[in-house]
């Protein structure tokens, strides 16, 4: 997705917007966002990762925050600062 599809449908959502880390051709990679102190992540795709356990971060900390994906035949694993994600299907932006 590109970054004026994805704006509007996470202020939809109420999320606020940290940091959109782009690829060649315009593409996002990562939006980064926060929900009530919480991070949330969307990938290329839409789809929301947020991390298993409690990650805290301020907004001076939002440089450091790393996103790593692994994808195998059968599922994608993504990580925030070495820690697990699982999909947040309710936030999903393909959903809205």
């Amino acid at each position: 997705m590109r970054l004026f599809e994805m704006e509007p449908k996470i202020d939809k959502l109420g999320l606020k917007k940290l940091e959109a880390r782009l690829q060649r051709g315009g593409r996002v990679h990562w939006f980064i966002c926060s929900n009530h102190g919480k991070l949330v992540v969307f990938d290329t795709n839409g789809l929301a990762f947020v991390p298993i356990y409690r990650l805290d971060f301020d907004s001076e900390a939002i440089s450091k925050i790393e996103v790593d994906e692994i994808t195998t035949p059968y599922n994608k694993l993504i990580y925030i600062n070495g820690l697990p994600t699982i999909n947040a299907p309710e936030l999903n932006l393909v959903n809205i």
